[in-house]
């Protein structure tokens, strides 16, 4: 199940397919890589009703969480799922009370990881992760309001989390898709913001994706004028 994809930050059903797999049997895994930390706010809690109902969760703290890539997590409910899919016997390996990592993982050798999130934790705290995140998810709502009423840009999509995919509308433009995925190739170039390109429902789009709690919203007007400004060119 999706917990918030990368295009658009869109969430399945989460409690509608977690019963449904718990009345199969079937073993339901939640791929939060971008959107899960958002599970944890007041604004996006509502979206991941049912989470509990995962067998498993993946999550990219190097996406939403402000730390240094790459550093992935995988959260399991069942004691021993990890070790009963990668266990192994190797002589040279001392088993004692804890597993040893190598039981639940493909990787041998390995960096400190779990370094990383246990510092970005214990120097700023769960309340400012959280805060952080909020505050993005307030940037992408404010962006698309302004989107939605400009005459000069279309909003493809409402934001679920902190991603707005919005399409910039030329007047004469023979072809949009075209002109937005030359719009997008300039900002990149251009360096005062950035932005991807991406198609929604087959259409070529702008796809701003906010991450950084250094973001302001006085930087909204940057990006809408330097779309403007370079869409002129």
């Amino acid at each position: 199940a999706n917990g918030g994809t990368t295009l658009t930050g869109a969430v399945d059903p989460l409690r509608e397919l977690g019963e449904l797999c718990r009345a199969e049997d079937v073993w339901l895994h939640v791929d939060g890589a971008y959107g899960l930390p958002a599970a944890a706010t007041e604004a996006g809690a509502p979206l991941f009703d049912g989470l509990e109902l995962a067998d498993s969760l993946t999550l990219d703290a190097h996406k939403w969480m402000g730390i240094q890539k790459g550093c992935s997590v995988v959260l399991v409910g069942r004691a021993g799922s990890l070790e009963s899919s990668f266990g192994h016997e190797e002589s040279y390996i001392r088993r004692e009370e804890v597993p040893n990592a190598v039981e639940r993982t493909l990787e041998y050798s390995r960096p400190f990881r779990s370094l990383k999130p246990w510092l970005a934790f214990r120097v700023h705290g769960a309340a400012a992760l959280r805060r952080w995140i909020e505050h993005t998810i307030a940037l992408a709502h404010e962006l698309a309001r302004r989107v939605d009423t400009a005459p000069d840009f279309e909003l493809l999509c409402e934001p679920t989390l902190s991603t707005v995919c919005v399409r910039h509308v030329a007047t004469g433009a023979a072809d949009l898709d075209s002109h937005n995925l030359d719009l997008a190739a300039a900002v990149q170039e251009d360096g005062r913001v950035y932005l991807a390109p991406a198609l929604v429902d087959g259409q070529a789009c702008l796809r701003l994706c906010f991450v950084n709690f250094r973001t302001r919203f006085e930087d909204l007007d940057l990006v809408l004028s330097t779309l403007r400004e370079l869409a002129a060119r």
